[in-house]
């Protein structure tokens, strides 16, 4: 019995002896893993620092391509605006007589592109009197009357309807022939190159629009008092003064 029993105290000590030195290997192995984790740990962060920073980069190249887009366009801006003020030079009225406004040009061929709507009328089919024949034309409750005398272009837009036309003038052909009458013996200052007088006989919004050009000069009259002799007055008189 004795020995039997000294032969499991051996034995349980074998085992708890080979129990301790796993315990210690398993241990080493925990520690070497984990070392070799952090190396990795810290190698990725290393590795992946270098990209973080690279976005940043592009962004401030993305910043200065705006940059200089917007810097660009202030240019491109600042051309524009010096290529409208060099082919308008100046509006002034100083010296003027009343309601008669100035414009003048950089060149003769940029006075004349003030006059969208001038044209020789070349075919006629109404006798205005004192051998002027216009072109009466109408549409849409419109009736165009246009004729040339010189260098003058002048035309006309009024109702078919009488009662929409403002008094005394109820019919565009009527009245046209007053003006053709008046212009007999009132003179229009004589245009260089061309000279045009526009009339609305709408009552709801009457105006009349003289413009005639002097080189690089242009010369404008604008009434909308339903009066259009009253600017065609104006414009006599004006001439009158600078041609006599």
């Amino acid at each position: 019995m004795k020995i039997k029993t000294t032969g499991a105290a051996l034995l349980l000590s074998s085992s708890m002896l080979l129990a301790s030195c796993t315990s210690e290997e398993n241990s080493l192995a925990e520690d070497e893993n984990m070392n070799q984790g952090t190396q990795e740990t810290d190698k990725g962060t290393t590795n992946s620092g270098t990209p973080a920073e690279e976005p940043e980069a592009a962004g401030s190249t993305e910043d200065d391509s705006a940059g200089q887009a917007d810097t660009n366009e202030d240019q491109a801006g600042s051309e524009d605006q010096n290529n409208t003020d060099h082919s308008l030079q100046n509006n002034d009225t100083s010296g003027l007589p009343e309601g008669i406004q100035q414009t003048d040009y950089e060149t003769v061929n940029k006075a004349a592109k003030a006059f969208d709507n001038y044209r020789e009328v070349k075919q006629t089919n109404t006798d205005l009197g004192y051998s002027i024949q216009a072109l009466v034309e109408g549409a849409a409750g419109h009736q165009y009357i246009s004729w040339n005398e010189g260098r003058w272009l002048i035309q006309m837009d009024f109702p078919t309807d009488p009662q929409y036309a403002y008094d005394p003038y109820p019919e565009g052909v009527d009245f046209a022939k007053e003006v053709v009458e008046y212009l007999e013996t009132h003179y229009l200052p004589a245009p260089e190159d061309r000279g045009m007088i526009s009339i609305n006989g709408f009552a709801e919004h009457p105006q009349t629009d003289i413009q005639w050009q002097k080189g690089k000069t242009v010369y404008e009259i604008n009434n909308e008092n339903g009066k259009p002799f009253e600017a065609i007055d104006r414009a006599v008189e004006f001439g009158d003064a600078n041609e006599s």
